[in-house]
């Protein structure tokens, strides 16, 4: 609804997916997002704003009219009431558990599947499969032909306006996947692809009007997987494989077995610094906390963020201790399912500590209802930052799910040597790193105010510190980081680079 001086002027009803965890805000910018920063172009959509008020739900047209006449309302928190057959189904909407959730062996094997190139047309747009849900393809912008998003200035040369944004191309690697889970809007068919773009078998079908999707296809290895949109511009914001098995967790170098504990500790840095992260991210029931305790330490919570009431959803805080020696596996999670009437879902999405908007995996499946399974996860490999915080999430479509519910859940988290686990910390970082830069070079933002800048940072930094002689590595660092700050302490990164000799006759 939308009101001018109080008064309603206008109205539609279109139900969607909105998600209050907003990465930034900021007005009179072109764009200021989780996936690109432009400025106001010389302020040709500036303007004068005296006051912004954000509320956690639709107020009353009679609140409304006091804030058209210059006070601010006073208005009590909304709460969510899981009895309500609304309430439920957006949140089955919103989790992806609106359609048959594939079930897996009570002991799992989920192995991330990570996808490294995706081409729409002959454009790298590595943005569906970067794991932050808010970076989509199509990068839809000012001349889209989808409802509300044809901009009132138009510039002619922008994304999606002609042939883009219609089919989207993912590389896959030589590696096994059975299970693909997709998060967007966007509809239309999967099907694997010839090297010439030419369709050999078309895996499944997405419908519309869905927000996350899971599909058990035939295990395969390898290959290049096309999504054609049957409406242009509709985005992916997730594309995600796995190889799911029976297995188990191996022994690995060194596992810290963990308990979990409702609330967190206050006299830990690293965990209030990802509570404040949780507070900013999610509303008041969204925010039921838990930390792991390693087994042995004894050491209990001292503070609660456990209010009564609320989504079945959970955030996990697992405190490690810092060892650059070693590298992160995977994680191995035992679950039980609450009782239920039918099979109960579950999405489980388990953080990058660098950066949490971005998950190492996320990972949709259903389980008997009172079932345990004892999933492992089998990530890609990370050299774990110091001063960080593993971050996982749980939602579940069981009302009966909280806090308590994990009183007889564990975790465990398994390592390898960092020698080990460098190869895929590194592409992966080398990965993020590309795409970053590549949305960073037009207005060169180089303000922490910006969550973009603040992210290409925390990764360029991190791939130096586990491959300081990675040398294209190098190359974006001293373009960002040295060259543009005159960093004397990171001279060691100028490239090595010569000027050719001319040859005669030829002008300099």
């Amino acid at each position: 609804k939308f009101y001018v001086n109080g008064k309603l002027a206008a109205e539609e009803y279109r139900p969607a997916v909105y998600f209050t965890g907003l990465d930034q805000f900021g007005p009179h910018g072109r764009v200021i997002a989780n996936w690109q920063l432009l400025n106001d172009y010389n302020f040709i959509r500036g303007g004068d704003i005296c006051k912004i008020a954000i509320h956690d739900h639709m107020l009353e047209e009679n609140k409304i009219a006091a804030l058209a006449a210059g006070d601010l309302p006073d208005t009590e928190a909304y709460t969510i009431d899981l009895q309500d057959e609304a309430v439920r189904a957006g949140w089955a909407l919103r989790c992806g558990f609106t359609g048959e959730v594939p079930a897996i062996p009570d002991t799992a094997s989920v192995r991330k599947v990570e996808i490294h190139d995706a081409y729409d047309l002959k454009r790298w747009w590595w943005k569906a499969c970067d794991g932050i849900r808010e970076t989509t393809w199509p990068g839809v912008f000012n001349r889209s032909t989808l409802k509300g998003r044809n901009d009132y200035f138009q510039l002619p040369d922008w994304d999606c306006y002609s042939i883009s944004g219609r089919a989207i191309t993912f590389h896959t690697p030589e590696e096994t996947y059975n299970h693909v889970e997709i998060s967007g809007s966007a509809f239309g068919a999967l099907e694997l692809v010839d090297d010439n773009g030419n369709a050999v078998e078309k895996l499944f079908d997405r419908a519309a009007g869905l927000e996350r999707t899971t599909n058990s296809i035939a295990a395969r290895v390898g290959g290049k997987l096309r999504f054609t949109n049957e409406k242009i511009e509709e985005p992916i914001g997730d594309f995600s494989l796995f190889n799911v098995t029976e297995g188990e967790a191996p022994a690995g170098a060194k596992s810290v077995s963990y308990t979990f504990a409702p609330g967190y500790h206050t006299a830990c840095p690293a965990q209030v610094a990802l509570v404040d992260f949780i507070k900013g991210r999610y509303t008041s029931y969204e925010r039921h906390i838990v930390t792991a305790v390693a087994e042995g330490t004894g050491a209990k919570p001292d503070a609660q963020e456990n209010a009564a009431g609320g989504y079945p959803f959970v955030n996990i805080i697992v405190p490690y201790e810092f060892d650059d020696s070693l590298g992160l596996d995977g994680v191995e999670l035992t679950i039980t399912a609450p009782e239920a009437e039918a099979d109960v879902p579950f999405a489980v999405q388990i953080k990058d500590p660098n950066w949490y908007h971005r998950n190492m995996a996320h990972f949709t499946f259903s389980a008997a209802p009172g079932s345990t399974k004892k999933i492992w996860f089998d990530l890609r490999d990370r050299i774990l930052p110091e001063g960080k915080c593993l971050y996982i999430t749980i939602a579940c479509g069981s009302s009966k799910f909280n806090a308590e519910a994990l009183a007889n859940a564990s975790l465990r988290l398994v390592y390898k040597p960092a020698a080990e686990a460098k190869a895929e910390h590194v592409a992966d970082r080398f990965t993020q790193v590309r795409d970053l830069y590549g949305h960073l070079v037009e207005e060169h933002p180089k303000d922490s105010r910006f969550e973009m800048y603040n992210r290409f940072c925390a990764d360029i930094n991190d791939l130096m510190r586990i491959a300081p002689d990675h040398k294209p590595g190098q190359y974006y660092y001293y373009d960002k980081m040295v060259l543009q700050d005159n960093n004397p302490a990171a001279q060691g990164f100028v490239p090595d680079y010569r000027v050719s000799e001319v040859p005669e006759g030829v002008p300099a």
